[in-house]
């Protein structure tokens, strides 16, 4: 069971999926404010040198310190501010469920992992850049069926 912990008169119970969204949220409002738009093809995930690959693409350099930044950190970078806000209400919803049931170290490190191994598929195989963080949405949404299958239930 995770700590909780009380901030004024908030009880959060479910760090990495508040961070998250926290985190999101403030780069978002940063990209519309300041940056009017840039932020998104900064963190957009690299893709690999080809000729498939569009004008104006994310090219993976290997010795670019960028290229491994925006291989991990995509996920933050907002697409449309409509599927973005659905993919944080999700992670909202599923989140804390599953900080209960693996602890907070262990949804860190599969949200950590996840957008990781996704970024690295989508540089080897397609031809768009990633942004935003469904890949995370669908590892919670799988995480709950399979632990609802364990279960011997049908979510």
């Amino acid at each position: 069971m995770a700590k909780k912990k009380k901030f004024s008169n908030i009880l959060i119970d479910s760090y990495v999926s508040v961070s998250f969204v926290g985190v999101s949220l403030l780069l978002v409002l940063l990209d519309f404010l300041v940056l009017k738009g840039k932020i998104g093809s900064f963190l957009a995930s690299p893709l690999i040198n080809s000729v498939d690959v569009g004008q104006g693409a994310n090219i993976f350099n290997v010795a670019s310190v960028k290229s491994y930044v925006q291989m991990i950190f995509y996920v933050f970078a907002p697409t449309s501010v409509n599927i973005l806000f659905t993919d944080l209400i999700l992670i909202l919803l599923l989140g804390p469920t599953l900080e209960d049931r693996y602890g907070i170290t262990v949804i860190g490190i599969m949200i950590f992992i996840c957008a990781l191994f996704s970024g690295v598929l989508n540089a080897c195989f397609c031809k768009n850049s990633l942004t935003g963080p469904s890949c995370i949405v669908y590892m919670m949404i799988f995480l709950n069926i399979f632990f609802s299958l364990i279960k011997k239930k049908i979510p």
